[in-house]
């Protein structure tokens, strides 16, 4: 086998090696990302329930969670979730003040 063709051979497998490698690094930053998705949705599980473990304490007045939900909400769908009237079509797609 004469010089050029080891090189070619060498330069081959350090191309599929960096595959390799390129292809481990995308899966372990969609494990990261999972994860960390994972915690975020946690998080805000767990900000809900203690949201929701104020106003039963009475800490938090229904009537003020209720007229905040009503500024935030945009989308009829989660504003259905809190009983919240559905906004006007005109209105979708803004962003909340």
């Amino acid at each position: 086998m004469d010089r050029a063709t080891r090189r070619e051979e060498r330069i081959k497998h350090l191309d599929e090696a960096v595959a390799k490698l390129r292809a481990e690094q995308r899966r372990l930053r969609a494990l990261t990302s999972r994860e960390e998705r994972k915690q975020d949705t946690r998080r805000l599980i767990l900000m809900g329930a203690m949201l929701r473990d104020r106003m039963e304490r009475g800490d938090l007045p229904e009537p003020l969670f209720k007229a905040d939900m009503d500024r935030f909400l945009v989308r009829d769908r989660d504003r259905a979730l809190f009983g919240l009237p559905l906004r006007q079509s005109s209105e979708k797609g803004t962003t909340p003040a």
